[in-house]
């Protein structure tokens, strides 16, 4: 190939356009070869995303592991939640692969919705703590905001209906 080269010895701005392109193209080519691949395959879901992090996880306590065989099985273990998350993204069952992620995700809320519903307490408390004050509703035990400083007030939960009364 030809170099066009000025005084300075840095190449044109044609050739390394065409050198760009010539990696464009390349880039385009895998692309491509990826996208056939993949067609009527699963791809990834949050269950694959779950196995990667879990791998992520594995890999650094296995980095802090002196024992060999230990650090072994970590590794395998590893490896193991890598090929389950391959499997799932290049699986053609979509159907089994749809139910097995919407179980997942079915505990994940299980297990992460207390937390979320803790952190949305705090927050709340944090912003309106100053000004008002939650009660629960007797009845349904719905949380409610009541302003501060006014005395006895009357509440009507807007879940169920029924009102009673508390100081703020």
């Amino acid at each position: 190939m030809l170099r066009c080269e000025d005084e300075a010895g840095q190449a044109s701005g044609a050739e390394v356009r065409r050198i760009e392109e010539g990696r464009g193209v390349v880039a385009g080519r895998l692309s491509e070869r990826i996208q056939r691949v993949m067609v009527g395959r699963n791809g990834p879901d949050e269950f694959a995303r779950f196995f990667i992090w879990v791998s992520f996880a594995v890999l650094v306590a296995s980095l802090f592991v002196g024992d060999g065989m230990a650090r072994w099985m970590l590794s395998a273990l590893m490896l193991a939640c890598l090929a389950c998350c391959y499997f799932r993204m290049l699986s053609k069952n979509i159907a089994a692969r749809n139910r097995e992620n919407r179980a997942y995700l079915q505990m994940r809320t299980r297990v992460t919705d207390p937390f979320s519903k803790l952190l949305e307490r705090i927050r709340q408390r944090r912003t309106y703590g100053k000004d008002y004050l939650f009660c629960r509703c007797e009845q349904c035990g719905q949380r409610l905001r009541v302003p501060k400083g006014k005395g006895s007030v009357k509440v009507t939960c807007p879940k169920c209906g029924n009102s009673f009364k508390t100081k703020s």
